[in-house]
This record gives C-alpha cells, sequence and structure tokens, in this order.
C-alpha cells in the first residue's frame, strides 16, 4: 500500500494538540513539532477550531464533511515528500509543472489535496506505487481544468446516488472556496484573542500574530525580503520603535486613526475593544488575508501598521479583550502626533 492506513488517528490529534500548546505558551519545540507548527500558522485555512491553549481532538468528521485534522496530515505529507524528494523526482515535477505565480503555501496546499484525492481512491480499491503515484499527480498538475476547480464554487450534491471517488474529488477540489467562508471569521477571531498583557511589548505581540499578518505588515511598510518570521519581526520592530521612523509613520497615520492613537494613550496605552469599536467601528468586513485584501476598518489599519495590537489581558483581577499600543512604542507614537499637532 503506498499511503498510510490512517492519516487523521488519535496519535497524530494527540501530537497536533500539544503543539499547539506548547506554540502559544512560547515553549522549545522538537523538529517534528516545528514542522507542524510552520504548518499550522502558513495554513490558517486548515481550519482548526483553535480557541486559546487548547484544540479539541475528540470531534468526529464523516466522510461528508470537512476534516481539518486529515488536511493538515495531508499537508504534512507533501510536505515530507517536497523536504526529502520520495517519491525521487517529486520537487522536478512541481518545480517544473506548476505555474510560477504559485506561491510555496499553494503549492503545498494544492498538493495536499491531491494527495487526499489519491489516499481516497486507494482506499476505495485502486493501487498505486511510487511510478503510479506520480503519474497521477503530473496528470492532475497538467489538466488546466482541474486547477479551475480550485477557484469556484460547485455543488457536490446531485440528484441521485453519486459516485463516491468523484464524490471526494469534487469535495476537496473545492476544499478552498468552502474552507474560506466557513472559517475566515474564526480564524480572525483567534488572531484577536492572544495573550497579552497590559505591558506587552511590541516584538511579543508580533510574535503572537499569524505570519500572514507579520508578511503584511511588512509589505506596508516596504520592509526588505526576509523568509523567516522571526527575522521579519526584529526588522519591523527596528523599524518602528526608530525615533528617526516618526515622521515617516506620522504620514501614514490619517486623522481618525490619531484619534485612536491619542484615545489608547490617554487611557495608559491601552483601551478595552468593546469601547474602541463603539466609538470607531469594528472590524467585521474585514478580511484575514491581509496580503491580499487589507483591512478597511480604523482599528484594522492601525493594527494592519502594527502600530495596534489587540488580544485578551489581565485587567483588574479579570481577562478583558483589549487593544493596546505596545508598552516600547508609546514614546514614538506620542512623538508622531505631536508632529504636525
Amino acid at each position: 500500500m503506498f499511503f498510510p492506513e490512517e492519516l487523521d488517528n488519535k496519535t497524530f490529534r494527540l501530537f497536533v494538540q500539544r503543539t499547539w500548546y506548547l506554540m502559544r505558551k512560547g515553549r522549545v519545540l522538537s523538529a517534528s513539532e516545528k514542522e507542524i507548527s510552520h504548518l499550522i500558522q502558513e495554513h490558517p485555512e486548515v481550519g482548526l477550531y483553535m480557541k486559546d491553549d487548547y484544540i479539541e481532538i475528540r470531534e468526529q468528521y464523516p466522510d461528508s464533511e470537512y476534516n481539518p485534522f486529515l488536511n493538515l496530515a495531508a499537508l504534512w505529507e507533501v510536505e515530507k515528500q517536497l523536504q526529502s524528494d520520495r517519491p525521487e523526482g517529486i520537487r522536478v515535477l512541481v518545480d517544473e509543472a506548476f505555474p510560477d505565480n504559485y506561491n510555496e503555501n499553494q503549492v503545498r496546499a494544492r498538493l495536499a489535496l491531491m494527495y487526499l484525492e489519491l489516499y481516497h481512491r486507494e482506499h476505495q480499491g485502486e493501487e498505486f506505487n511510487k511510478a503510479g503515484y506520480m503519474a497521477e499527480i503530473k496528470k492532475m498538475i497538467n489538466d488546466p481544468l482541474y486547477f479551475e476547480k480550485f477557484e469556484t464554487e460547485s455543488q457536490i450534491q446531485e440528484e441521485g446516488e453519486t459516485d463516491k471517488e468523484d464524490y471526494f474529488s469534487q469535495y476537496y477540489s473545492n476544499f478552498f472556496d468552502r474552507v474560506f467562508f466557513s472559517f475566515q471569521t474564526s480564524q480572525y477571531e483567534n488572531a484577536s484573542s492572544i495573550s497579552l498583557n497590559i505591558n506587552s511589548k511590541l516584538q511579543s505581540c508580533l510574535n503572537k500574530i499569524p505570519t500572514e499578518w507579520v508578511n503584511a505588515i511588512a509589505m506596508f511598510w516596504k520592509r526588505p525580503a526576509v523568509r523567516i518570521k522571526r527575522e521579519r519581526i526584529k526588522d519591523i520592530s527596528s523599524f518602528l520603535l526608530d525615533v528617526n521612523s516618526a515622521p515617516n509613520i506620522a504620514m501614514k497615520i490619517s486623522k481618525t486613526e490619531k484619534q485612536i492613537l491619542r484615545m489608547i494613550l490617554d487611557n495608559n496605552g491601552y483601551v478595552q475593544y468593546g469601547k474602541l469599536a463603539r466609538n470607531f467601528g469594528d472590524e467585521d468586513d474585514d478580511s484575514y488575508w491581509w496580503t491580499e485584501k487589507p483591512p478597511q476598518s480604523t482599528i484594522g489599519q492601525l493594527r494592519y501598521k502594527g502600530l495596534v495590537c489587540v488580544g485578551k489581558a489581565p485587567v483588574k483581577s479579570r481577562n478583558y479583550k483589549i487593544a493596546l499600543i505596545p508598552q516600547d512604542l508609546l514614546p514614538n507614537i506620542e512623538a508622531c502626533l505631536k508632529i504636525d499637532s
């Protein structure tokens, strides 16, 4: 059998749960945990129900329902294939056959869906060896209609019985559209519920937000391209905390954004989020994918610029959702507001 008997099992789920907990606590990760951590951060579209420090692993997913653990497992399998070049030639096939405008995450995600389709086909009775697997992957990549399936949502349910093999092919080919609409809101809320304290510093805040948002902040400020997230965070922090950056930052802040910053400054650097949203509007219509569609709300714009962080923090013995200016950024923000006042 080319594929494992099970991709999604209790052992894998416990491993994912442990990794997520360690990530949230900032603990040291093993090599395997780092790989899963990277995939979780780079593929929020997987849509695991991540709340605070805990992932629910007892959820059962019938064949007709989307299973985030199964899709994360598939992403991990294809990532290992690409790293080890096993089956031999998979890296060359990917480099040569995928369109040039696909980034690393898009390639990995699409390969994972192909992997899942073949996984289900083998479990329905087809047999694959390495050569057969490579041939099927090549055929899918080279089929222009296959990629069109990723871009539009189609009806899976049809009148009468549906062939199970066709069902899985259709189901997973519609993965991106369905997951985007189903999980974007929860992912945005998860990223807005990170653990903070009222004295949190900029680098700590940036470490806790999604890689997608860190990349967007770097793009907004036109920072040099840096591949590793922690190095990008250091670069953003150095730029925003530099006193010489204040004039440049001030030029990028709207009048309403300055009102929010002043409100936060006048309240010792943080404000309960609900109060801010009532006065300036919430972020409900903002997209999670900041690199593709920057937030339009005023609060979202300040977060997009790295000037405000949103999360949950203990305030007077209770946990509140707050918006704060990182403690070490306060002097620069104060300087920005004075520039044209």
